[in-house]
Parts: C-alpha cells; structure tokens; sequence
C-alpha cells in the first residue's frame, strides 16, 4: 500500500462532524550545539470546543527530558491554531 501526501495536507481542513475532529500541527527542532531538541504539537478540538497544547524537550547528551501539556482552552473557531 502506497502513501499518497498531497500539499493540502499541509494546511488547515475543513470541519467534518466527527464530535473528536482533532486539527493537529507539529513542529519538531534541534540545536546540533547545544544537543538539545523539542517536538511540539498544538491541536484544535473545535467541535468540543477546546484547543491544546504539548511541548516536550528532550536532550540527548545531557540526558534530560521534561513534557508539558497544557490544560485545553476555550475555542469558538477551527480556521486557525490561534483563536
């Protein structure tokens, strides 16, 4: 089976009417001089109503690792991340 990606893919979706329709976007980064690296992920819960947020940083020289996920907010809107 073939993966097919498409350009749209890479933008905001329509809102279908699943009630857990999920809008997701991450973002992954590395500095190669401080060996330190994180993974985002920012998500729009619009048919619940709620938008969320994690944020990971992991080091792999330091050995080190913290995660963040904040509580959902209120959201009225799914054409962007921001409300």
């Amino acid at each position: 089976m073939a993966i097919r990606l498409d350009p749209a893919d890479e933008y905001m979706h329509e809102l279908g009417p699943e009630s857990n329709f999920n809008e997701s976007m991450y973002i992954n980064c590395f500095d190669p001089v401080n060996n330190v690296g994180g993974w985002f992920r920012m998500g729009n819960r619009a048919n619940e109503g709620t938008a969320e947020m994690t944020v990971a940083c992991i080091s792999l020289m330091v050995l080190w690792a913290s995660c963040l996920s904040a509580q959902p907010l209120r959201i009225t809107i799914n054409s962007t991340l921001v409300d």
